[in-house]
């Protein structure tokens, strides 16, 4: 694709030789059973994150589905998140909002994924612990369209992303919201 660097070429064309296949939720969970409580490293930064059953049961539940592109292109992301998480650059990185001692930091890693429809960022955080006990977890993914417009010249294609505020556990809320408020998407708000 020509919107994208060098760098993101060679990355998406890397993925994509090698992406396990997950045209449903389902499917995706299945194939992610491959990597589920095994360490995957972070080429750009170092740092090791888990998958585990809870956070993968999380990433392919329909409310975080909603909350990518389409349902397709979320199993595809969870599938292949192993290898996506190794690419990923390192987009974001704050404290905890609620400054809890075991968490050293909210970090927010991005990296290309290419669907049939064309390409897509893929978006993950990760929870930078202090305690052995719960190893860096990688929570939440999501896909991020790329905008029309850079698609077709341009050299870095702009990304369209919600507005980003890293709260206590990554996910995303406007000012004020109540973290145990419905989220949109969610069955409670449907």
């Amino acid at each position: 694709d020509p919107a994208l660097n060098g760098r993101d070429a060679d990355l998406v064309d890397m993925i994509a030789a090698t992406a396990r296949p997950a045209p449903t939720l389902g499917a995706a969970r299945d194939a992610a059973a491959e990597f589920v409580g095994a360490p995957l490293r972070n080429l750009e930064t170092g740092l090791e994150a888990t998958v585990s059953r809870s956070t993968l049961a999380k990433m392919t539940s329909a409310s975080a589905a909603l909350k990518s592109t389409n349902a397709v292109d979320h199993a595809m992301a969870v599938a292949n998140v192993d290898r996506l998480f190794a690419l990923a650059r390192l987009t974001e990185r704050g404290p905890d909002q609620r400054g809890e001692p075991t968490i050293a930091a909210i970090s927010r890693y991005v990296a290309p994924m290419e669907t049939p429809a064309g390409p897509v960022d893929v978006r993950m955080t990760v929870k930078e612990t202090t305690s052995p006990k719960s190893p860096n977890p990688l929570y939440t993914v999501q896909t991020i369209e790329v905008e029309p417009a850079a698609r077709s010249g341009g050299v870095e294609p702009d990304r369209k992303a919600p507005p980003s505020s890293i709260a206590e556990d990554g996910i995303e809320r406007a000012p004020g919201q109540d973290r145990n408020a419905p989220q949109p998407g969610s069955a409670t708000d449907i």
